[in-house]
């Protein structure tokens, strides 16, 4: 009796996600390598033409565990607090995850970070120009990095980064970093130096355009803690109203040059109908990262898959027979297909 009332209750949250609360996910209840907690504002609908912007959270060093019993620690500090206690003022206009490092002693690194940005944006119904990034000191640190590994990478609006160091991002890369960034630091903070963020800034700023918007604010008096203040607007500054002004810019397949547009394009997918397999092929080079979203008549998706590879094979033998509608999701442009399963 007990393992059919937990399916039965498993089944419940899997059809019904809870919408306008905080949902722990830890590690293996997800396709993600991370434990996570979700928070979806009851304005989130799947399945919609209705998208909202997504906010990432990446925690500090004393945040870090396992991903399941230690995922409660993510709530001690910044915006996870506030958001738990009820008292954002943005509670409705973003959703947000929230990841756990697995390592208590080091900070996200960059690929990490890709790695659960990527899952955020297949997995969830948002608006992928403008998915927005914040971390506090490690969580910061690792965002710095992520940045200078991934100029103007449009997968990012825009960056707040409080109590990091982006010395080392800097120095690395220069004025390749084009991300709008908004760096805070206390001024008396003995743990990661100001300068980490005052001379990232500044040096910034110093770069010839085009560039990005960077903004530093620095509180005199001062220690590591500089979030808090940050996170719940008691010092006046609104990075979410900033960060939502913030957009990624679209890339338009007609103004690439003729030899890379027609490198993304010439999908084919066979057979065509279908009764056991579908094949779908890029005609000219891998597929890079590309999401590939199968839905049925009514637009509801039932399949997605992430490939790497130039030609993938899709098993439908479990899908009702009729129409469905493939959407082929690369970094420049999105390409729309459909077959028959008979």
């Amino acid at each position: 009796m007990k393992k059919i009332i937990l399916f039965f209750s498993m089944a419940i949250e899997t059809l019904y996600p809870s919408f306008g609360q905080l949902t722990e996910k830890p590690i293996g209840t997800t396709t993600s390598s991370y434990g996570f907690i979700e928070y979806l504002p009851s304005s989130y609908k799947t399945n919609t033409s209705q998208k909202l912007p997504l906010l990432l959270f990446f925690h500090g060093i004393g945040e870090g565990g396992n991903g399941t019993t230690d995922l409660k620690k993510v709530y001690n500090t910044g915006l996870p607090t506030i958001i738990k206690n009820n008292t954002w003022k943005y509670k409705n206009e973003f959703v947000v995850l929230m990841p756990q490092h697995h390592n208590a002693t080091s900070c996200f690194a960059s690929k990490e970070i890709k790695s659960f940005i990527d899952y955020a944006r297949r997995i969830y119904n948002i608006d992928t120009s403008r998915v927005y990034v914040t971390g506090l000191s490690c969580g910061a640190i690792g965002l710095w990095n992520y940045i200078r590994e991934n100029p103007g990478n449009a997968k990012v609006a825009a960056a707040v980064l409080i109590a990091g160091d982006g010395r080392g991002a800097y120095n690395q890369d220069k004025c390749n970093i084009k991300i709008p960034i908004w760096a805070f630091h206390g001024l008396a903070d003995s743990t990661v130096s100001p300068k980490g963020s005052i001379v990232t800034i500044n040096s910034l700023n110093t770069c010839p355009d085009p560039k990005a918007e960077f903004k530093l604010t620095v509180y005199p008096g001062v220690a590591h803690d500089s979030w808090t203040r940050t996170y719940n607007l008691s010092a006046g500054n609104d990075i979410y109203a900033w960060l939502l002004q913030k957009k990624s810019p679209v890339k338009i397949l007609a103004s690439l040059p003729d030899k890379e547009a027609t490198s993304i394009s010439k999908i084919a997918l066979y057979p065509n109908p279908s009764h056991e397999v579908i094949t779908i092929k890029s005609g000219n080079r891998e597929f890079e990262n590309a999401t590939i979203k199968i839905s049925d008549l009514s637009g509801k998706v039932i399949q997605t898959l992430v490939t790497s590879e130039a030609e993938i094979q899709i098993h439908i033998t479990g899908f009702v027979p009729g129409q469905y509608f493939v959407a082929v999701e690369t970094a420049d442009k999105v390409e729309h297909l459909s077959f028959v399963k008979q």
